[in-house]
């Protein structure tokens, strides 16, 4: 595909207090200005100015930070908890996640409640659920990498799974 024109915009889902246009505009500044290096370092030293555009992305209450900090450092500890199932025989399975999140609803925000993938798995609505939000995850990956050729075949059988689920 020949690209003549760039448009930014943000992922679905996300909601940020300017526009898509000048948060790109400004990463190709900060790229530009930093020969070619870019890194959430860069752009939180930038944004450190009040009158940096990118300044009302971040929360700038410590107190509230270091909050939101630690919230996401349970989110992490919670994804990062593998299961392996051990057979009579000794063989052992796997490691998988053992606790995972459904999106509610379809609604495009933090998801907070953790459930053991066991439970999800041995009940039909949830493990349906499941199955479809893992899918739209892979999706999304896809879409991020459209444009690279070697993955065409992911991309297909993607598409394949998605229409086979739907049935």
């Amino acid at each position: 595909m020949r690209q003549s024109a760039k448009k930014f915009q943000f992922k679905k889902g996300v909601s940020l207090p300017i526009k898509p246009k000048d948060v790109g505009q400004e990463f190709e500044r900060l790229k530009k200005a930093n020969k070619g290096l870019l890194n959430p370092r860069i752009v939180l030293r930038s944004a450190k100015p009040k009158g940096s555009i990118l300044h009302k992305c971040f929360q700038w209450n410590d107190s509230e930070a270091a909050e939101k900090y630690r919230l996401s450092q349970a989110s992490h500890l919670l994804r990062s908890i593998e299961i392996v199932y051990v057979g009579d025989d000794g063989k052992k399975s796997l490691p998988a996640r053992a606790f995972v999140t459904l999106i509610e609803e379809g609604i495009c925000k933090p998801r907070s409640n953790y459930m053991a993938i066991a439970e999800v798995l041995n009940d039909k609505e949830l493990r349906a659920r499941y199955l479809s939000d893992t899918l739209s995850e892979y999706e999304a990956l896809s879409r991020r990498n459209v444009n690279i050729k070697e993955f065409t075949t992911i991309h297909n059988a993607i598409k394949r799974t998605r229409k086979r689920i739907k049935k």
